[in-house]
């Protein structure tokens, strides 16, 4: 046995994560962090945590397991009476370092404080916004047992795609396309990206304003652009994990092969000190096409030329051998066909006019727009006799809906101007709106 001082799970989104992480919770030696990098741990408190219970609705809606206890019950005895967010956590672990590699002395002081308090449990922290900074994590957690979730990219797009028509939950697409902009000028992989699709960056110092945003620019991106996005992010981060993630688990295999899922409680057994029953491992498939199967095909072929250009003969050999001694990842990201997808041609993209195109669509969509939500502000009365406690104080209704509608109106008018280079003015509308959420109009968005 080579038991681990802790398991860290790394994961993208609609993997099967919360499975795994529940899995552990219910042992009774782990103490289960959900999602470490999560943006709203920066507002957590005690007065707030049943927003995070479990029930069967939201079991049905997220598709996850019914939980007997809040997703974030494991940060309870963390929180400070009276303050707002775990300690230690910044705004930037969720996804502006999303590929950041270098030296982090916040993140590493955060996640210290998570391990320091597990009451003397096995710590086990399960991570979705983890997965392209594998290195980083090798490096200052080498005791740590890593362990990365996979799950084919098609099914995975599936039950984004899924989760938006059926559910109205735009969030995971959204999150492929904010992750793609607030990166895309660090990372190799997001600058390569931006390279071949049009990519708007746009950062605030509140999630909300940027969810918004990215929610306003989602609408303007076709399913194939999309797919590029989520399958750039898929295959570099199964590069990564392959690079130095301690073990692979294919959340596919689980679901459907015996063997596989005794040789993984095996593994997990020898790292965590405890067997895991995985028997009730289900995870959905589906036979239905978001895009035509030659087109999805090209879109891989593409991705993967793209990002393995940037990989040495040797690295690469080492990467194929790994992903060979751990299982397959996906029919269509087979590594017998990386050498000659390293060495292939990418078809000529004419970025500039693909930016201009993308710009002309969102101005022609959102001016009009944006004309009549001025028209709306304007209308709205200054005062209203209706009160309601905003922060301790009171503020009318009619200002909360102004204030509303005036946050859309700045977030769509630094859309407009942000791919017309007028960045002092977007940068005047963020701090304005920023402004407004301190003084109290944080919220979901």
């Amino acid at each position: 046995m080579n038991k681990k001082n802790a398991i860290f799970i790394h994961s993208l989104f609609r993997t099967g994560s919360t499975y795994i992480w529940n899995t552990f919770r219910q042992s009774g030696v782990h103490h289960c962090y959900y999602e470490p990098f999560h943006q709203e741990l920066a507002f957590l408190e005690t007065a707030n945590l049943d927003r995070w219970s479990s029930g069967p609705d939201i079991a049905e809606t997220m598709g996850h397991p019914l939980l007997d206890r809040e997703y974030m019950h494991e940060y309870r005895h963390l929180l400070r009476p009276g303050e707002k967010g775990v300690p230690f956590f910044k705004k930037s672990f969720s996804f502006d370092d999303f590929c950041n590699n270098d030296s982090n002395p916040g993140q590493k002081k955060y996640l210290d404080f998570l391990l320091e308090n597990a009451g003397g449990r096995i710590p086990v922290l399960q991570f979705n916004r983890s997965a392209l900074r594998l290195g980083w994590f090798k490096k200052y957690y080498p005791d740590v047992f890593h362990v990365y979730l996979l799950r084919d990219p098609r099914q995975q797009f599936h039950s984004f795609l899924a989760q938006q028509e059926k559910k109205n939950l735009d969030i995971f697409l959204l999150m492929n396309l904010l992750t793609a902009g607030v990166n895309m000028r660090k990372g190799t992989v997001f600058r390569d990206l931006a390279r071949r699709l049009p990519l708007f960056e746009y950062h605030a110092a509140d999630f909300g304003l940027e969810e918004r945003f990215y929610r306003i620019l989602l609408p303007f991106y076709s399913l194939a652009e999309q797919y590029f996005i989520h399958g750039c992010i898929w295959f570099a981060a199964l590069l990564e994990n392959l690079a130095h993630a301690d073990m692979f688990l294919n959340m596919d295999l689980l679901s459907g092969d015996g063997g596989y899922r005794a040789e993984v409680s095996r593994r997990l057994a020898d790292a965590s000190g405890k067997t895991l029953d995985f028997s009730d491992a289900r995870i959905t498939k589906t036979g239905m096409r978001f895009l035509p199967d030659a087109e999805a095909g090209r879109i891989e072929a593409d991705v993967q030329t793209m990002i393995l250009k940037r990989i040495g003969r040797e690295q690469l050999k080492k990467l194929s051998e790994r992903l060979a001694s751990e299982g397959p990842a996906a029919d269509h990201f087979s590594q017998a066909l990386w050498p000659e997808l390293q060495s292939r041609d990418l078809p000529a993209v004419d970025i500039k006019r693909a930016l201009i195109t993308k710009q002309k669509a969102i101005y022609e969509a959102l001016s009009p727009q944006v004309m009549e939500l001025k028209k709306e502000v304007k209308a709205l009365p200054t005062h209203s006799p209706m009160k309601e406690l905003r922060n301790g104080r009171e503020v009318s209704t009619s200002t909360r809906d102004r204030d509303a509608l005036k946050i859309k109106l700045q977030l769509m008018t630094a859309l407009l101007e942000i791919p017309a280079g007028k960045s002092r003015g977007s940068r005047r509308l963020l701090r304005d709106a920023w402004s407004f959420l301190r003084k109290g109009g944080h919220g979901r968005a």
